[in-house]
């Protein structure tokens, strides 16, 4: 593939707000169906009313969503410039793009919130996957995700990695 992911201009609140704007939130989620576009736009502006800068990649990339290369690029340059990653974990099992945009997140140590308003409990009483559940901050409801984020803005650290996992050097 070739390497456009520097070359892709973002438009919305990144563009607007630029980069540099920290902290703001790529918001990770499927976007399938008409119901998940809607849910993502509504929490979107629930996050944006509560004074955030969020990067939704159904609307804040130039790219064409249908295009492979650039919506990979886009989604790649969006989760590198963020400080925070807010991703949507509903339905029986996450969807498999969510899961990756958290893995990568998490890769570059951002701080991740999973949300999932599904009441379905996963195997072993994990809300969905042990794998994704691992190294993110868990989040019930918007006003839990809200409650959470404020705490983090306020100065609090980000939830402390499980002592079994190797602390990474800063």
């Amino acid at each position: 593939m070739p390497d456009i992911i520097g070359q892709l201009p973002l438009r919305g609140c990144c563009k607007a707000f630029g980069f540099a704007a920290n902290p703001w939130i790529y918001f990770a989620a499927p976007l399938f169906t008409q119901a998940e576009l809607e849910f993502n736009r509504k929490t979107r502006d629930i996050l944006v009313d509560n004074g955030w800068t969020v990067f939704l990649p159904q609307e804040d990339q130039d790219s064409d969503m249908t295009q492979p290369e650039t919506t990979y690029a886009g989604v790649i340059r969006g989760l590198q410039s963020s400080s925070i990653v807010v991703a949507v974990i509903d339905g029986a099992d996450a969807d498999s793009g969510t899961a990756y945009e958290i893995g990568y997140a998490v890769a570059l140590q951002k701080s991740v919130f999973c949300l999932r308003t599904d009441s379905r409990n996963g195997p072993r009483g994990n809300r969905v996957n042990l794998m994704l559940e691992t190294e993110t901050t868990a989040c019930t409801s918007i006003e839990e995700l809200l409650d959470q984020l404020r705490q983090l803005r306020n100065g609090y650290d980000a939830p402390e990695r499980p002592s079994h996992l190797p602390r990474t050097s800063t």
